[in-house]
């Protein structure tokens, strides 16, 4: 059986949806760039106490250890193995067991011997430009993509849906109220979870649903909101005939959701960029290398572990023991962020490979699914890895996105190619005009069919605006 990120089918009577908050974790932090990874396991490492920071070359060893004491060495490295077995044992291990577990499995590798990859700068992707990408790299009709990018237009900087009443926008469209609600659930399914939202109930419900909360969760979410936000507890736990206990339990696991889906797209400041990873050309192979330079790398506290053993007060011993499940889970969590992150590019090297061995013009269309269908992976989880990831190319630095196109397609012996080829093709019959005598972009759009391009003139308008280019008027130069 193919592998589902976050979709688990339980043995038993009944099939049964469940994702622990273990991998709910390791989905949030697919999406993080490089930058707010850093940033997100400095403050792990500031506030578990069973988090170390590991010092390149050093040996592991845990507080109080004194050089050359065999014996606690020797405790150390039963500590490590009886750790490692905790977490291979853990429960989320379950939802991505047919990905590599140990180091000497890992499909990636890191030279130290890399040179630092140069910072270099970006402009934040906006929540629109996020969304629509997605829509055109998606295997949906026309029509219905087209609707949901009307849609996409009515959300605010939160990512809600501030539009009329449906029945409304689709008298304006002319098109069926359930084609309508159709655009709406694509849009709901898109990447940020609750993006498409109309009231804060409906956004925490739609991520509810994507990360397999219990009922009571959802229920609570769904019909005492106002009594959560006013902290009736006692009055929730009376309408749902559960203990206050359970009522604060759901409330915790409520509070991880996030009421502002679009607020990781406001910003308007450029964003200084480090490449996740290095593709390099050697032995007539392209190879992926991650980039670990400035990561924290993880380890476990010893000292802490082995207070679980000695430690005779009960409460003291489950805060160390819950500190360090977080802790390996965490670990495991980045460590499968990794090795997610290198199997997709290299996905994408095998299905762009005449990008790397001939250039832009020669990208070719490609859309999640190829890629998702490729690692048996669910796509949404492909629309999280390509988000706010680098690469090191040698043919420049780009943005995962690049590499996933819609199609033009081709006649003849021209392949369908995808769009940002098509641009680079533009962009290089205008570097070649005549200043005196600027091509037009019906003449431009003659060319391209002549080369074997189906290719409408307002697409080649479209397409020369998006790489910055004026009009044939206006390159036009008089000598």
């Amino acid at each position: 059986m193919g592998l589902q990120l976050g979709l688990f089918i339980s043995q038993g009577m009944k099939q049964e949806l469940k994702m622990t908050p273990q991998l709910q974790q390791a989905i949030r932090l697919l999406v993080l760039s490089r930058v707010e990874l850093i940033e997100e396991l400095r403050h792990e490492l500031s506030s578990n106490p069973l988090l170390e920071e590991a010092e390149d070359g050093g040996e592991e060893r845990y507080e109080g250890q004194e050089e050359g004491s065999g014996s606690q060495e020797t405790t150390a490295q039963t500590d490590e193995g009886e750790a490692r077995d905790e977490l291979d044992a853990a429960d989320w291990e379950r939802y991505l067991d047919d990905l590599p577990t140990s180091s000497d499995e890992m499909p990636y590798q890191h030279s130290e011997e890399l040179p630092s990859i140069d910072v270099t700068y970006s402009r934040q992707e906006s929540l629109t430009e996020h969304l629509v990408w997605q829509l055109e790299v998606s295997q949906i009709s026309v029509e219905v993509m087209g609707i949901t990018r009307h849609l996409i237009s009515y959300l605010d900087d939160h990512g809600y849906l501030r539009a009329p009443p449906l029945e409304e926008v689709a008298e304006t469209l002319e098109v069926s109220l359930e084609l309508l609600q159709e655009a709406l659930g694509v849009l709901q399914e898109l990447d940020p979870i609750g993006v498409g939202a109309r009231d804060l109930r409906e956004c925490l419900l739609i991520q509810a649903e994507f990360y397999q909360e219990e009922p009571l969760v959802k229920q609570v979410i769904d019909l005492h909101l106002n009594d959560l936000e006013r902290r009736r507890y006692p009055q929730i736990a009376r309408a749902r005939g559960v203990s206050i206990e359970d009522v604060y339990r759901v409330t915790e696991r409520i509070r991880t959701l996030e009421p502002h889906p679009g607020n990781a797209f406001s910003s308007e400041e450029p964003q200084y960029v480090v490449p996740d990873l290095r593709v390099v050309y050697e032995d007539g192979e392209y190879r992926v290398q991650t980039n670990d330079d400035g990561l924290p790398k993880l380890k476990i506290n010893h000292y802490y572990r082995r207070l679980i053993r000695q430690s005779k007060d009960q409460e003291a011993k489950q805060y160390v023991t819950e500190r360090l499940n977080a802790a390996r889970a965490l670990i495991k969590s980045v460590d499968q962020r990794k090795q997610t992150i290198v199997r997709v590019m290299e996905s994408i090297i095998k299905h762009q490979r005449a990008f790397f061995e001939e250039g832009p013009e020669h990208l070719r269309p490609l859309v999640l699914r190829t890629i998702a269908d490729d690692l048996e992976l669910h796509e949404s989880t492909i629309s999280r890895v390509t988000t706010n990831k680098y690469v090191q190319t040698p043919r420049g630095l780009y943005d995962f996105k690049f590499f996933f196109n819609s199609m033009i397609q081709g006649s003849g012996e021209q392949t369908d190619l995808a769009s940002e080829a098509v641009k680079m093709k533009i962009k290089r019959l205008i570097s070649e005009e005549d200043p005196s005598k600027p091509l037009s972009d019906q003449v431009i759009t003659t060319q391209l069919e002549a080369q074997g391009l189906k290719i409408a003139r307002r697409t080649v308008a479209k397409y020369r605006e998006a790489l910055g280019i004026l009009s044939s008027s206006q390159r036009k130069r008089h000598f």
